[in-house]
Protein backbone atom coordinates (compact mmCIF):
# COMPACT_ATOMS: atom_id res chain seq x y z
CA UNK A 1 0.00 0.00 0.00
CA UNK A 2 1.45 3.66 -1.02
CA UNK A 3 0.63 6.38 1.37
CA UNK A 4 1.22 9.77 1.14
CA UNK A 5 1.63 12.74 3.09
CA UNK A 6 3.04 16.63 2.95
CA UNK A 7 4.33 19.35 4.36
CA UNK A 8 4.31 23.18 4.51
CA UNK A 9 7.06 23.90 6.53
CA UNK A 10 10.25 22.35 4.62
CA UNK A 11 9.98 18.80 6.35
CA UNK A 12 9.77 19.30 10.15
CA UNK A 13 6.29 18.18 9.81
CA UNK A 14 4.05 16.09 7.69
CA UNK A 15 0.70 15.28 7.44
CA UNK A 16 -0.78 11.99 6.34
CA UNK A 17 -2.78 11.82 3.99
CA UNK A 18 -3.50 8.65 3.59
CA UNK A 19 -3.29 5.77 1.04
CA UNK A 20 -3.12 6.63 -2.83
CA UNK A 21 -7.05 6.10 -4.39
CA UNK A 22 -7.59 3.51 -6.37
CA UNK A 23 -10.21 2.64 -8.88
CA UNK A 24 -12.08 -0.74 -7.79
CA UNK A 25 -11.86 -2.65 -4.19
CA UNK A 26 -9.80 -5.14 -5.45
CA UNK A 27 -7.29 -3.24 -7.33
CA UNK A 28 -3.54 -2.38 -5.75
CA UNK A 29 -0.86 -0.01 -5.96
CA UNK A 30 2.14 -1.31 -4.40
CA UNK A 31 6.37 -0.92 -4.38
CA UNK A 32 8.46 2.20 -4.08
CA UNK A 33 7.05 5.19 -5.68
CA UNK A 34 8.86 8.00 -7.96
CA UNK A 35 8.04 11.46 -7.50
CA UNK A 36 9.49 14.73 -9.59
CA UNK A 37 8.02 18.14 -9.82
CA UNK A 38 7.78 20.67 -12.49
CA UNK A 39 8.70 24.31 -12.60
CA UNK A 40 4.41 25.10 -12.26
CA UNK A 41 5.00 23.58 -8.98
CA UNK A 42 3.07 20.02 -10.21
CA UNK A 43 4.27 16.41 -8.46
CA UNK A 44 3.95 13.99 -10.43
CA UNK A 45 3.86 9.99 -8.79
CA UNK A 46 4.23 6.93 -10.39
CA UNK A 47 4.02 3.63 -8.72
CA UNK A 48 2.88 -0.11 -9.82
CA UNK A 49 -1.20 -0.31 -10.09
CA UNK A 50 -2.37 -3.66 -10.41
CA UNK A 51 -6.00 -4.16 -11.52
CA UNK A 52 -7.94 -7.54 -10.87
CA UNK A 53 -8.15 -9.44 -14.53
CA UNK A 54 -6.20 -6.73 -16.30
CA UNK A 55 -2.71 -7.15 -14.39
CA UNK A 56 0.11 -4.49 -13.66
CA UNK A 57 0.45 -0.73 -15.18
CA UNK A 58 2.30 2.26 -14.09
CA UNK A 59 -0.33 4.25 -12.15
CA UNK A 60 0.86 8.12 -12.28
CA UNK A 61 -1.16 11.19 -10.07
CA UNK A 62 -0.56 14.18 -10.21
CA UNK A 63 -0.69 16.28 -6.95
CA UNK A 64 -1.27 20.24 -7.01
CA UNK A 65 -1.49 23.14 -4.57
CA UNK A 66 -4.39 24.98 -3.96
CA UNK A 67 -3.56 27.38 -1.34
CA UNK A 68 -2.60 25.36 1.57
CA UNK A 69 -4.52 22.51 0.45
CA UNK A 70 -2.87 19.88 -1.45
CA UNK A 71 -5.60 18.18 -4.39
CA UNK A 72 -4.56 14.53 -5.91
CA UNK A 73 -5.75 13.42 -8.96
CA UNK A 74 -5.48 9.96 -10.46
CA UNK A 75 -4.69 7.39 -11.17
CA UNK A 76 -3.81 7.63 -15.01
CA UNK A 77 -2.14 4.70 -16.62
CA UNK A 78 0.97 5.69 -18.53
CA UNK A 79 1.16 2.03 -20.34
CA UNK A 80 -1.11 -0.31 -21.36
CA UNK A 81 -2.17 -3.71 -18.74
CA UNK A 82 0.81 -6.02 -18.79
CA UNK A 83 -1.29 -9.39 -18.63
CA UNK A 84 -0.55 -11.20 -15.50
CA UNK A 85 0.23 -15.10 -16.47
CA UNK A 86 0.51 -17.00 -13.43
CA UNK A 87 1.37 -13.92 -11.70
CA UNK A 88 4.74 -14.35 -13.29
CA UNK A 89 4.85 -11.22 -16.04
CA UNK A 90 4.20 -8.27 -14.31
CA UNK A 91 5.51 -4.26 -14.05
CA UNK A 92 8.05 -2.98 -11.75
CA UNK A 93 10.32 -0.09 -10.43
CA UNK A 94 8.86 2.70 -12.35
CA UNK A 95 10.85 5.79 -12.36
CA UNK A 96 9.73 8.79 -13.21
CA UNK A 97 11.95 12.13 -14.06
CA UNK A 98 10.42 15.61 -14.98
CA UNK A 99 12.22 18.35 -17.63
CA UNK A 100 11.46 21.35 -15.61
CA UNK A 101 11.82 24.06 -18.92
CA UNK A 102 8.70 22.74 -20.76
CA UNK A 103 6.67 20.12 -18.03
CA UNK A 104 7.49 17.16 -20.13
CA UNK A 105 7.53 13.76 -18.52
CA UNK A 106 9.67 10.82 -18.96
CA UNK A 107 8.85 7.45 -17.32
CA UNK A 108 11.27 4.44 -17.56
CA UNK A 109 10.12 1.18 -16.07
CA UNK A 110 11.00 -2.58 -16.18
CA UNK A 111 8.86 -6.02 -17.11
CA UNK A 112 9.59 -8.76 -15.79
CA UNK A 113 9.06 -12.10 -17.63
CA UNK A 114 8.98 -15.11 -14.92
CA UNK A 115 11.74 -15.20 -12.25
CA UNK A 116 14.14 -12.69 -11.47
CA UNK A 117 16.86 -14.23 -13.01
CA UNK A 118 15.24 -15.31 -16.78
CA UNK A 119 13.77 -12.18 -18.32
CA UNK A 120 13.49 -8.63 -17.57
CA UNK A 121 12.83 -5.67 -19.95
CA UNK A 122 13.77 -2.08 -20.04
CA UNK A 123 11.23 0.63 -21.53
CA UNK A 124 10.62 3.97 -22.01
CA UNK A 125 7.79 6.33 -22.24
CA UNK A 126 7.05 10.39 -22.26
CA UNK A 127 4.36 12.20 -21.44
CA UNK A 128 4.01 15.52 -23.87
CA UNK A 129 1.16 17.46 -24.39
CA UNK A 130 -1.44 15.70 -22.08
CA UNK A 131 -0.61 12.42 -23.89
CA UNK A 132 1.38 9.57 -22.89
CA UNK A 133 3.49 7.62 -25.87
CA UNK A 134 4.00 4.22 -26.68
CA UNK A 135 6.65 2.62 -24.69
CA UNK A 136 9.78 2.04 -26.03
CA UNK A 137 11.76 -1.18 -25.24
CA UNK A 138 15.40 -0.26 -24.30
CA UNK A 139 16.96 -3.58 -23.52
CA UNK A 140 16.39 -6.99 -23.24
CA UNK A 141 17.55 -10.09 -22.02
CA UNK A 142 18.25 -9.33 -17.23
CA UNK A 143 18.28 -6.00 -16.79
CA UNK A 144 17.00 -3.49 -14.12
CA UNK A 145 16.88 -0.54 -12.01
CA UNK A 146 16.06 1.85 -14.93
CA UNK A 147 16.35 5.68 -14.38
CA UNK A 148 15.66 8.16 -16.28
CA UNK A 149 17.56 12.01 -16.01
CA UNK A 150 17.05 15.28 -18.35
CA UNK A 151 20.19 17.15 -19.25
CA UNK A 152 20.94 20.50 -19.94
CA UNK A 153 19.50 21.23 -23.25
CA UNK A 154 16.40 19.20 -22.25
CA UNK A 155 18.02 15.65 -23.38
CA UNK A 156 16.75 12.59 -22.12
CA UNK A 157 19.11 9.72 -20.79
CA UNK A 158 18.04 6.39 -19.22
CA UNK A 159 20.62 4.41 -17.51
CA UNK A 160 20.05 0.68 -15.94
CA UNK A 161 22.05 -2.32 -15.12
CA UNK A 162 22.68 -4.68 -17.33
CA UNK A 163 23.07 -8.35 -15.59
CA UNK A 164 24.57 -10.27 -19.03
CA UNK A 165 27.73 -8.06 -19.28
CA UNK A 166 27.93 -6.80 -15.54
CA UNK A 167 27.52 -3.08 -16.59
CA UNK A 168 25.55 0.05 -15.86
CA UNK A 169 24.81 0.62 -19.66
CA UNK A 170 22.44 3.62 -21.17
CA UNK A 171 20.87 5.76 -24.03
CA UNK A 172 20.02 9.30 -24.85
Amino acid sequence: KAIWCHSMDGGRQWIREGPLPRGQTFDFVEGITSVCADSAGTFTVSTVYGASGLGSSVGSYTINTEGSTFVLNGPTFAIPFVSEMNQARRVGLPRITCNPSNENLYLSYTIYDGLPTTSMSVHFTSFIDDVWSLPVLLSTGICNGSRPGVGPDGEVYVFWEDFSTNRIVGRR
